[in-house]
């Protein structure tokens, strides 16, 4: 017997999470709460918010109670223990226009990460104390590479819909980690010549920048394409079903509901609009067709639509069929069924309501008179 492992499959975007460098078992875990189970599926993890924190401001420049983004070096860092209290550690810093400092709580394991001398850069909510700047709890990132790309300053910030134990900055660096090895294996579906004449992003630069954007406008050209994609790939699913559903019973021939449709006005107590008369004779040669329809009747409330659906019902009854009206509440489906019985009384058609508030005896009823 062969066992083929989860990293063995074929395409690497469908490669188990455990498996990425970066993520391993214990974030995997995490992820998939979130129902993140492969490569792709993290990809296509989109942010839900995005936060600008790509200009720096001075010292003096920034006001109290606003979030900025401040960029200093690191004079000194102490963790101050207090009984009875939680412990908070204080960093100070040195920017060219002036000192502020950084407070975070029951934080002791970054004192290691602050050491003097390393520049830093922190967003966050700015508040003054006395004549002291001071931040607290803020985004940081430091910077030791002034070529490296930042991934949580110093950008429009990505923000994810997370999970306990998982983290802002923890999901930033798997996105971004898993963007810069996976990237290249992405394959764009929709031809050169389609996407030039649509004026849409490759699908490679779309994933890039609705992660991490590097303007409003790049993460507008990237929004638009990965909208795009998925209705259009809808409409080809919706398309493949219809193709290959065949064909169905055909309900009246060609043109004879035009007669059914004059017929039915007689039982209206208004004259049909223009819209309803043109809606009708779309529908009616949609089943006159023989095939699955797939149609949406869009219109303002009170415009019309259940005249319509009632026409389409009226019509495949004195075809020889019968016809359904589903509604999402039982107050609709009482009212729709007083409103179609009163409509189709001079009409012989008889009209039957099930809804889940009925005694079992007279759903029964219904069901056999309807398999009857």
């Amino acid at each position: 017997m062969t066992v083929v492992c989860d990293q063995e499959k074929s395409s690497p975007l469908e490669r188990d999470l455990r498996y990425v460098k970066g993520v391993g078992p214990q974030r995997s875990e995490l992820l998939n709460r979130l129902g993140i189970l492969t490569v792709d599926d993290l990809l296509h993890t989109y942010p839900r918010r995005y936060e600008d924190r790509r200009f720096p401001v001075t010292v003096s420049a920034a006001q109290s109670g606003a979030k900025h983004l401040l960029i200093g070096t690191i004079r000194s860092s102490r963790v101050t223990r207090r009984r009875g209290a939680r412990s908070f550690l204080r960093v100070d810093f040195l920017a060219s226009s002036g000192a502020f400092s950084a407070v975070w709580f029951a934080s002791d394991y970054l004192e290691k990460t602050f050491v003097p001398g390393i520049r830093v850069a922190l967003f966050g909510r700015v508040e003054k104390r006395g004549s002291l700047l001071q931040m607290i709890h803020p985004d940081y990132e430091l910077l030791l590479d002034e070529d490296r790309r930042r991934i949580h300053t110093g950008r429009m910030v990505p923000f994810y819909s997370l999970t306990q134990d998982l983290s802002q900055r923890s999901m930033r660096n798997v996105q971004y980690q898993l963007l810069t090895q996976v990237l290249d294996e992405v394959r764009d579906p929709l031809p050169p010549a389609i996407r030039a004449a649509r004026r849409l992003e490759n699908r490679k630069f779309a994933l890039k920048e609705i992660h991490f954007p590097s303007s409003p406008e790049s993460l507008a050209g990237a929004t638009r394409r990965l909208v795009f994609d998925e209705f259009f790939f809808i409409q080809m699913l919706l398309a493949q079903k219809k193709a290959s559903a065949g064909r169905r019973r055909r309900i009246g021939a060609p043109g004879s509901f035009a007669p059914l449709w004059t017929e039915f006005r007689q039982l209206l107590p208004f004259v049909p609009t223009d819209d309803q008369d043109t809606a009708a004779a779309e529908i009616a040669r949609d089943l006159e067709s023989g095939r699955p329809m797939r149609r949406l009747l869009q219109g303002d409330v009170g415009s019309g639509k259940t005249t319509v659906a009632a026409f389409l019902i009226y019509a495949a009854i004195r075809s020889g069929a019968q016809a359904a009206m589903m509604v999402p509440t039982e107050i609709l489906a009482h009212q729709h069924y007083l409103t179609l019985s009163r409509l189709f009384s001079s009409a012989g058609v008889e009209v039957g309501l099930l809804s889940q508030g009925q005694t079992e005896k007279s759903r029964q009823a219904v069901i056999r008179d309807l398999a009857e």
